[in-house]
């Protein structure tokens, strides 16, 4: 792709892919903000060339960025996110395989689109993260979870409910909830309620073992289809705590 800092040329091959032609929603915005994120350089020789990207696995694309700058709300970035990586376009450089990092993201461009729609394409998808195993004793999720030192933050575990029987949120906050259910409430057209909190003195730990107990039925990052056991479960469980 031919470029200058304020113009991305498109390839023919690219613009009339399958991979590209099939993607959906928000994705095709997206992807051309990532391009547009690149940082272009030439290495080798005079005459043998190769255009490089410098900051290719250390791009940065936030949630944040993509609401406040580009007006695309989580949910819809969050669905680009899977689409492009699912169709070869990119892909996530996990720098902690524990998925309880405050740090953003890391992405890398691919060119696994190429073959999409072809026998030489091997399906990808966002990575799975250490808390979306299946149900388990918290004690024994494994030696590297036990051992990983949590960053201590006190605050509150909230659960958060889509209507009446929509999907729960199961987050974290050290601020008031209230608050984070008003941020929430932004990038969703349901009606929210917060049907438990329980305070904490390590937010990312014992947020860790709600997504671990319930990772058999999460639909997307931190939302869940919890049925009426399990939200008594929960209630009882605030009450013992």
């Amino acid at each position: 792709m031919k470029e200058h800092p304020s113009v991305i040329v498109i390839d023919w091959f690219l613009a009339h892919s399958k991979s590209y032609s099939t993607l959906t929603g928000a994705s095709h915005l997206v992807l051309t903000i990532f391009w547009g994120k690149r940082q272009i350089d030439k290495t080798g020789k005079k005459g043998h060339e190769r255009v490089i990207i410098k900051n290719n696995g250390k791009i940065v694309f936030t949630y944040k960025e993509a609401e406040i700058k580009y007006g695309i709300s989580a949910r819809r970035f969050n669905r680009a996110i899977d689409n492009l990586i699912e169709h070869g376009f990119i892909s996530i450089v996990n720098t902690n395989p524990y998925g309880i990092s405050t740090e953003p993201n890391l992405y890398q461009l691919e060119n696994y689109w190429q073959d999409y729609g072809t026998k030489k394409f091997k399906e990808r998808l966002r990575a799975r993260k250490i808390r979306e195993i299946g149900f388990c004793k918290y004690s024994n999720i494994n030696e590297e979870y036990k051992n990983y030192k949590f960053k201590i933050d006190t605050g509150y575990i909230y659960f958060i409910q889509e209507g009446s029987k929509g999907l729960v949120k199961i987050g974290c906050s050290q601020n008031n909830v209230k608050s984070r259910l008003r941020q929430i409430a932004i990038s969703t057209p349901f009606n929210l309620e917060i049907i438990g909190v329980i305070k904490s003195n390590n937010i990312l730990k014992d947020e860790l073992f709600y997504h671990t107990k319930f990772a058999h039925k999460r639909i997307k990052r931190e939302w869940f289809k919890l049925n009426l056991q399990d939200m008594l479960w929960i209630k009882n469980y605030i009450k013992k705590h």
